[in-house]
């Protein structure tokens, strides 16, 4: 017979149960969703540093510098600190002090480099992911981190970037600079003050690593912060984070010149002759060199790209700008026009001040990121409005998209080259220096005097780069035999001397170099020794 007691027991426990079953589901269900992205990330960093590593491969290899030579045994960290570089001063003295030679040890510092970029690639992705309305499907959602991350990567896998990083000895602190760039630009679109202020912090750091990055920083925060006025269309909140992002640029940029110009003043540094004017004219003299500087850049990224592939980027990047501002508010074009133009000026706004401009590759990598940051914007925006996913083979999302992977396949094919041209130059430099050595060794023995000094001179018609170089740059692919304050480092390197660098007396060019011009290195002709002296003529 059944009993009515069970009946009134039973359905005051099963609830119960499942309430205790369903809470300790959802308990697990978000341990498991947090440990799957945690998962998730260093996953998407581990591809990131393999995709870095395919485009940065060649540096694995040991290679020099036209510094590189002189720094072996000492960085001179104080030197870096005349230049306001206090990251890299902090991180020398170090190494220094560890009897570590940044040199010698670069094939165990350039991964950490290379993990740099990626941490800063996954960093500045997920940021301006954080900009896009969710993804419909996990696939969705991976294709646009990887897409986001492709562009955002273009802001340090760059030519100008190669060049910086074929200085070896830069290699750790540059690794510092991108990492603590790219989380300064993550905490700017936090909401809270300490996030704001954790954000100039860190530029602070990054700007003591190379000055240039100022221009990432405000490309990326202003690209992103249009990017979320597009999405949210609140004209207060845009004009308070661009306020914002110029401000906390200009704190970096002032901390950077005062920090400088108190230590010169307390005589703790020297004057490196390459600090900062901020007269008019001087402003005005770098400002026309700028503006000259814009054709090559556009044509060939000043030699060192394939002529006119930037230019059709380019073109084609303006056409998806355009189609995002078609149909706009007169203050949106506004708010635009402004953005790109502070954001463009940023990219080259520590060659403004610069008491004697010296426009290298290098300093010049702030341009790349102005690129990634617009394209950022055009990808952002159209995934908000539905239309990144177009299936047209000729729409403009797909002829984007193209064009963004060829401009990544063409510019990972370029950095090889470029590295491969560098060894060449280095390998060369380093067989010429042998034979200096041995023939050195050779006098010494046929005269009985021991060599102690050497002099450098030029012949004719000189070139600082061999014939077989095609990339040619200031310092890169240059030839280290060539360059004053560097050669005889390489000399005493490569052959266990002890030379020093010496002024090749005026007698001496006319009685040996005069009207001499060689296109090829010789030894017996272009080395010649005056008592316990060698003087060398360049060709």
């Amino acid at each position: 017979m059944h009993n009515p007691k069970h009946a009134t027991i039973q359905p005051t426990a099963r609830p119960s149960a499942a309430r205790d079953i369903k809470r300790t589901s959802s308990s697990e269900q978000a341990i498991f969703e947090r440990a799957l992205n945690h998962s998730n990330g260093l996953l998407f960093t581990a591809i990131l540093t393999t995709f870095t590593l395919v485009f940065f491969c060649l540096l694995w290899r040991n290679h020099f510098s036209t510094d590189s030579y002189q720094l072996i045994d000492y960085i001179a960290p104080y030197w870096h600190l005349s230049l306001g570089r206090y990251t890299n001063f902090a991180i020398f003295y170090a190494t220094d002090t560890l009897g570590i030679s940044v040199i010698l040890c670069q094939r165990a510092l350039i991964p950490f480099w290379i993990l740099g970029c990626a941490i800063a690639t996954y960093v500045v992705t997920l940021t301006f992911y954080g900009l896009c309305k969710p993804a419909t499907t996990k696939s969705g959602e991976l294709g646009l981190k990887l897409l986001l991350a492709v562009v955002s990567s273009l802001s340090w896998l760059n030519v100008f970037h190669t060049d910086l990083i074929l200085f070896p000895e830069v290699a750790l602190p540059t690794a510092v600079g991108i990492v603590t760039l790219g989380f300064s630009v993550k905490l700017f679109f936090a909401r809270s003050i300490a996030s704001k202020l954790g954000s100039v912090v860190l530029l602070i750091i990054a700007l003591g690593s190379y000055q240039s990055f100022v221009g990432i920083y405000v490309t990326l925060v202003l690209f992103g912060s249009f990017a979320q006025y597009l999405a949210e269309k609140d004209d207060e909140a845009a004009i308070k984070r661009g306020i914002t992002a110029c401000v906390s640029a200009g704190i970096g940029a002032v901390f950077n010149i005062a920090a400088v110009k108190i230590l010169l003043s307390l005589n703790i540094i020297g004057d490196s002759g390459r600090g900062a004017d901020l007269s008019p004219l001087n402003i005005l003299k770098n400002l026309l060199a700028l503006i000259a500087y814009q054709v090559k850049l556009y044509w060939n990224v000043d030699g060192l790209f394939a002529p006119g592939a930037l230019l059709l980027f380019m073109i084609v990047l303006i056409l998806c700008v355009v189609r995002i501002l078609r149909g706009t508010s007169r203050q949106t074009k506004n708010l635009f026009a402004v953005t790109t133009v502070l954001s463009y000026l940023a990219a080259f706004a520590p060659h403004l001040i610069e008491s004697h401009i010296f426009l290298t590759p290098r300093s010049n990598i702030a341009v790349w990121s102005f690129i990634a940051g617009l394209s950022l914007l055009v990808l952002v925006t159209w995934h908000n409005e539905d239309t990144l996913q177009s299936n047209y083979l000729l729409s403009l999302p797909t002829i984007l998209k193209t064009a963004l992977m060829a401009l990544l396949i063409l510019t990972s094919l370029t950095i090889q080259d470029i590295v491969q041209d560098v060894y060449i130059s280095n390998e060369a430099d380093r067989t010429q220096a042998l034979a200096i050595g041995a023939a050195i060794r050779n006098y010494e023995n046929q005269s009985g005097i021991q060599v102690t000094q050497i002099g450098l001179t030029e012949d004719k018609n000189p070139t600082g780069f061999f014939s077989e170089v095609r990339y040619g740059n200031y310092e890169l692919g240059a030839r280290i035999l060539t360059v004053p304050y560097s050669y005889y480092y390489l000399i005493n390197y490569m052959n266990g001397t002890e030379l020093t660098n010496v002024s090749v007396p005026a007698e001496v060019n006319e009685r040996y170099f005069k009207d001499r011009d060689w296109d090829r290195f010789n030894v017996h002709e272009q080395l010649v020794f005056e008592g316990n002296t060698a003087y060398l003529c360049t060709y």
